[in-house]
Formats: structure tokens, C-alpha cells, sequence
């Protein structure tokens, strides 16, 4: 199998679409020269030479050395797919009218020294097999996580952020690749809110979440075993979206350690996220959570829902007015569940969590 790519352009910092493609030997390719992306079928044998001949046209006109290295630079400008190198060729040209050596030298080193060759070239005959944003990105296609593709798994060997560029290669293998998420909440406006009499106070409204991915996890397939971990090195993310919010008063949780309020919250947001795509007929991922055991806009322990698209798509309105409904199923599932002290099935493992998790969230849930 050969190697996989994926390839980001973004329109704005909260989109971005990252495109799967399938490298080599395929008739229908993606090329990008520019801003314009254009999917064209293509002989691969003419693709290639074309891109070759625009790179010894280019040594031609500006009497440059055909030597490999201004060879392999004016082939990766042909091919459009390593833009800060064709921006900075392109800005040398337009101040000197030239490239010196020392231009190349540089541009060698920085653009291109430190990748190898069969990365750098990109594979020029290419298939567009997929797409994914940004924001999810940081998520899924960090470098070691196991991302799916048509029940295919494929591992990211390489993110390359600054380029939008993620390889990828068909792999077989017993576990998932779970990513960490630090997020942050900051209410932009609270469209509307239900004061409740015994437990949650609820709201929806438009909200900022920052995320900072930290470290992966690598899960067994069907026990959900921690076999492995490692760290990610992203940049943070920004997005505005809409969310769904439910927060308890002080009396509810009055005398308990802030330990306990953290145990309790955190497995009742997982209750409540892996239940709330059932209400929405949505995929568990178009689904953000966030807990605050004090949180700066409500001053009190909260769970955030919100929606993975920017902007919004509905999500939050309809579980703020489907919260009833969604907190007696929650309580008829842990009721049912066959675990004692918690499971990923229901509120979270207890050994990850802590061994009074489940009768927190049950307390917690008797009182709503």
C-alpha cells in the first residue's frame, strides 16, 4: 500500500478543509496551484513531465546550475503543494528579478533539507478521498492517531500543521487513538435560561471554546484498555459555536469535597454526551464536553455541551428543550447498566475516574 495524504486549505481560522488523497497509480488527481484547486484526470506520465519541464524551464530562463537541488526546488514550486516556499520564491523574484545562490541555499534549507524526498514530492498523482476541518483535526489526524476512512484505519505518520499537510498509511491494528482535549469556555451570549427548582439551572447560548491538545491515549478496540500514550504538539484552537449548558447550585453539592463535585461532574457529562446524539441523530463527534467545577459565567459547577461547527447548527436549543426527556434516560440507563462502581458503558471507568463516580452521578441524577 503506498503512502496516504492529506492536504488543508483554510478559509477562515475555524474552517478548514483537509483532503484525503490516495498517492500514486491513480487517474484522477488534485492539483492546487494557487488558490484554485481543480480535480482533473490526468496520464500520470504526462502530469510529471509537465511538472519537470516547467522545473528545467525555470533553470533555463534564470541561467541557475542544474544541479538536484534547484532541480527538486523548481519541481516542488510546479507542483503547487509547498506554499511557503512558492511565496518566497515568488517574493525574491518580484524584489531582485533573480535567485542567487545564496537564495537557493536558503530556501533548500528551510522549505525542503529536512524532509525526505519521496515526502517532499507529495506523490503528484492523487486521489481526493475525504475531508475534515481544522478544529477536528487537531484531534484526529495528530501525528500516531489511528484516523478511519471507509472501515479502513489509517495511522498519521507525519502532521505538518504549518502546510496543512497530514501523511497517512493503511495500518491493521487492535486499538484507537483517543485525544486529549484542555478546553475552555467563555459564554459570548445567553439566548435563553430555565432556573430550575431542586437541581440544574440550564441555559443555551453562543460560546468561544479554546482547545490545547496535550496527549493521546491508545485504547484497546472492545475493553478500552490504556495500551500506550504520547504527547501532541499543536497549537491552540479557537471556536465560535453554540452550546448547551446545565450548572448545579451550591446547595446540591454543599459539604462536598471539590474532589467528588469534579468525579460527579465529569461522569455525568460523559452520561450525557454518549446519550445526547440519540436525541439529535447525530455522530458522537459532532458533540463537544466541557465541565467546570466553577465556572467564570455561572459561578457554579457546569457541564457544557456544544456544538462542534462553527457558528452552530441547532444543537444547543434542541438539548436545552429535550433536557427532561434527556435526564430520564440518562437515569433509566444507569440504573440498568450491570457495572457496579462505573464503565465506559455508562459514567466513565471507575479506575480512571475514581470508585464512587457512578453513586455521585446517581445522587446527582435523583435530584434533577
Amino acid at each position: 500500500m503506498e503512502p496516504v495524504f492529506t492536504r488543508c486549505s483554510f478559509s477562515s481560522p475555524n474552517l478548514a478543509a483537509i483532503i484525503l488523497v490516495i498517492a500514486a497509480g491513480q487517474r484522477e488527481a488534485l492539483l492546487d496551484i494557487g488558490d484554485a484547486s481543480v480535480v482533473k484526470l490526468l496520464d500520470e506520465h504526462e502530469r510529471t513531465l509537465a511538472f519537470a519541464e516547467v522545473a528545467l524551464g525555470q533553470i533555463k530562463s534564470l541561467r541557475q546550475t542544474a544541479v538536484p537541488r534547484n532541480y527538486e526546488i523548481w519541481y516542488v514550486y510546479a507542483t503547487g503543494y509547498n506554499a511557503p516556499l512558492n511565496k518566497i520564491i515568488n517574493e525574491t523574484l518580484a524584489r531582485n528579478g533573480r535567485l542567487s545562490e545564496a537564495d537557493l541555499e536558503q530556501i533548500y534549507e528551510t522549505y525542503l533539507s529536512h524532509i525526505k524526498t519521496s515526502d517532499r514530492i507529495d506523490k503528484v498523482g492523487a486521489r481526493v478521498i475525504g475531508e475534515i476541518d481544522r478544529f477536528a483535526a487537531q484531534v484526529l489526524l495528530h501525528e500516531q492517531a489511528i484516523y478511519l476512512h471507509e472501515s479502513k484505519q489509517l495511522q498519521v505518520e507525519r502532521l505538518d500543521w504549518e502546510n496543512a499537510k497530514a501523511y497517512v498509511r493503511e495500518v491493521k491494528v487492535d486499538y484507537y487513538t483517543q485525544a486529549e482535549l484542555a478546553v475552555r469556555i467563555r459564554v459570548i451570549d445567553e439566548f435563553d435560561r430555565h432556573t430550575a427548582q431542586r437541581c440544574f439551572d440550564l441555559a443555551h447560548g453562543e460560546v468561544l471554546v479554546s482547545t490545547l491538545t496535550t496527549i493521546f491515549k491508545k485504547l484497546t478496540m472492545y475493553t478500552h484498555e490504556n495500551v500506550g500514550w504520547g504527547k501532541i504538539h499543536l497549537p491552540e484552537q479557537e471556536l465560535q459555536t453554540t452550546s448547551f449548558w446545565c450548572s448545579l447550585p451550591e446547595r446540591v453539592v454543599a459539604g462536598w469535597p471539590k474532589e467528588r463535585i469534579e468525579v460527579a461532574l465529569a461522569g455525568l457529562g460523559n452520561l450525557l454526551h454518549g446519550l445526547a446524539p440519540l436525541f439529535l441523530m447525530c455522530d458522537p463527534h459532532d458533540l463537544g464536553i466541557a465541565v467546570e467545577v466553577r465556572s467564570p459565567h455561572t459561578e457554579r459547577p457546569t457541564i457544557y455541551l456544544f456544538d462542534m461547527t462553527p457558528g452552530g447548527i441547532g444543537f444547543s436549543e434542541r438539548l436545552f428543550r429535550s433536557y427532561e426527556p434527556l435526564i430520564a434516560r440518562a437515569r433509566e440507563h444507569l440504573e440498568s447498566c450491570g457495572c457496579r462502581t462505573g464503565c465506559p458503558s455508562c459514567v466513565g471507568p471507575a479506575y480512571a475516574l475514581g470508585a464512587d463516580v457512578r453513586e455521585s452521578v446517581a445522587h446527582l441524577l435523583s435530584l434533577a
